[in-house]
């Protein structure tokens, strides 16, 4: 407790909004944003200029009982650049509504409608190129309740698995024994089963689902995730076995009172992650996330493509052959940037720049005469004289007399 209040639940990486009254509770690990909240720079977020009002309607829970009258408004995030998943939460406990939206100014999303007590929750994912998220509120009331942005390669999600009825922990989504998968969901199990609730000791343990053998899948975007699941029984012995995309991850055992965990690293290529669970068939506790792919430094390369780009043939001291060529080259090392993934490809790409840059030729006469500009001569005659007279008299006159004519220089 922090001065008799809740402690602030970690939610994680990410920005998360409370949007309603200025008197209204402001849910844990969240922003308060009122119709009043505008943008400044140095909070770095808020509406472009008053929105329309608030209400506070005292229930479901702190997040969703309150809400921002927004329709015509805008709403700016100042972020870095990147790539980001945007959720917005939005309804009424006592009214109909619909809400649309706009990230970016792109195409309009949203705008479903709701009954009163139902509450639509929209995902999409956004690239930000110049420092501030813009997302614009359309709709005959356009409530807003939340809204939560967070870097893709921040990408998380935790389940808690059990009854309909059971208490769902902070910061999870409820999974109950007859939540069927669905493509508007996007996740569920492949059928009903049984679940039980022991009362304690916590709210992901002390309920979950059971059967001898079922599925459970949730949506995600390809890449790799480590997976962390719970599974026990606070009265009983617990012998759940797993399988997570195709791959035996094994069993978890654990005494009656006590809850085994188990942590893998999987990869997903088809666009949804699949859980098999067999055995005693037990799971309180599901947690995914993101394992973003080590990106490789590409600096070195960025630095040649500079040097080489600096090289200039405006004096045509170069071959056209040869300049041409470092020409092509960094095209090709340009294009490759986007394209790189490996060491292995990096080292490549660097080797045929540098070859280009050293495959430079000098056009015949510069090499046996070094013209104007030449690092080793920038004079205009030969390379130990460049000057116009003979070499032991850079003048114009004899070389006893440097003088400019007989008889013309004083005695």
């Amino acid at each position: 407790m922090i001065d008799g209040l809740e402690e602030i639940v970690d939610l994680g990486p990410g920005y998360r909004f409370d949007f309603g009254t200025a008197q209204s509770p402001v849910a844990n690990g969240y922003e308060k944003v009122t119709d009043a909240t505008i943008y400044t720079k140095e909070t770095g977020y808020g509406f472009a200029q008053h929105a329309d009002g608030t209400r506070d309607q005292g229930s479901p829970d702190d997040l969703r009982r309150d809400f921002v009258l927004a329709n015509d408004s805008e709403f700016k995030l100042d972020l870095p650049n990147g790539e980001y998943d945007v959720k917005i939460i939005t309804g009424a406990q006592n009214d109909s509504n619909d809400t649309s939206f706009t990230l970016e100014e792109g195409t309009k999303q949203g705008g479903t409608r709701t009954q009163a007590g139902e509450f639509a929750e929209y995902e999409a994912t956004v690239t930000v190129s110049d420092g501030q998220l813009n997302i614009g509120f359309t709709g005959s009331w356009a409530r807003v309740n939340a809204l939560e942005v967070r870097a893709v390669d921040d990408f998380n999600v935790k389940f808690d698995f059990g009854s309909q009825t059971s208490p769902v922990a902070y910061g999870y989504k409820q999974v109950s024994n007859q939540m069927l998968y669905s493509e508007a969901r996007g996740y569920g199990l492949n059928k009903t089963v049984a679940e039980r609730d022991r009362g304690e000791p916590d709210d992901v343990r002390r309920d979950f689902i059971i059967d001898s053998q079922y599925e459970f899948m949730v949506d995600v975007r390809n890449g790799t995730y480590k997976v962390h699941i719970i599974a026990g029984d606070q009265i009983a012995s617990n012998n759940s076995s797993f399988i997570i995309e195709g791959v035996d991850v094994g069993r978890v055992s654990s005494a009656a009172g006590e809850f085994a965990t188990i942590t893998e690293t999987v990869t997903v290529t088809d666009g949804q992650l699949t859980i098999q669970i067999g055995g005693n068939g037990r799971i309180n506790g599901l947690e995914l996330y993101y394992v973003p792919e080590e990106k490789l430094d590409l600096t070195e390369l960025i630095d040649l493509i500079e040097t080489a780009k600096a090289i200039s043939n405006e004096d045509g001291i170069y071959t056209d052959e040869s300049f041409e060529a470092l020409q092509e080259a960094i095209v090709v090392a340009e294009a490759a940037l986007d394209i790189i993934q490996t060491e292995e490809m990096l080292a490549v790409e660097l080797a045929a720049l540098q070859e280009a840059i050293d495959r430079l030729e000098l056009k015949q006469e510069e090499r046996e005469h070094p013209g104007k500009g030449h690092k080793d001569n920038p004079g205009k005659g030969p390379i130990n004289n460049p000057g116009k007279g003979p070499i032991d008299n850079p003048g114009k006159g004899p070389i006893d007399n440097p003088g400019k004519g007989k008889g013309k220089g004083k005695s």
